[in-house]
Parts: C-alpha cells; sequence; structure tokens
C-alpha cells in the first residue's frame, strides 16, 4: 500500500492528530496503512478529535511499528 492516497478524510486525520502513542494489543486490531492484523505486539495508535454542532468525535488509527516508521520517514 505504499504510495496510496487515502483521500480527504484520512489527510484530515493526519493533519489533525492529537499524538501518537505506543501501546500493546491485547485485542486484534487492523493496521491502517498495510490492512495487516496486529495482535499480541506493540503498535502505534493515533488520536484526532473531530468537534462540531454535538459531541465531540474521537478517531483513532493503529499503525504496526514497522509500518509507522516508514511512515514517519516519508512525512519528512
Amino acid at each position: 500500500m505504499i504510495g496510496t492516497s487515502y483521500g480527504a478524510w484520512e489527510d484530515w486525520f493526519y493533519r489533525r492528530c492529537v499524538g501518537w502513542e505506543i501501546k500493546f494489543v491485547i485485542f486484534p486490531r487492523r493496521c491502517f496503512i498495510s490492512k495487516e492484523w496486529i495482535w499480541f505486539k506493540h503498535a502505534y495508535k493515533g488520536y484526532a478529535f473531530l468537534n462540531g454542532p454535538g459531541e465531540a468525535i474521537a478517531q483513532t488509527r493503529w499503525h504496526s511499528k514497522e509500518e509507522h516508521l516508514l511512515w514517519m520517514l516519508r512525512k519528512r
């Protein structure tokens, strides 16, 4: 999935992302970049909040450690 354009909604998430933290994943999660399952290992979890006329909505994205590293290098 390297070089894939995700569209305006995903660009919004990465522009508004509050921060990334590394978590140990117990329940299966899907890597947003590679679409592979992450389970029983460390991964990065990103947060972004959508504030509107109603309640704030929290969005999360999971990246595997390897894909997150490659994504950070491509972003620079």
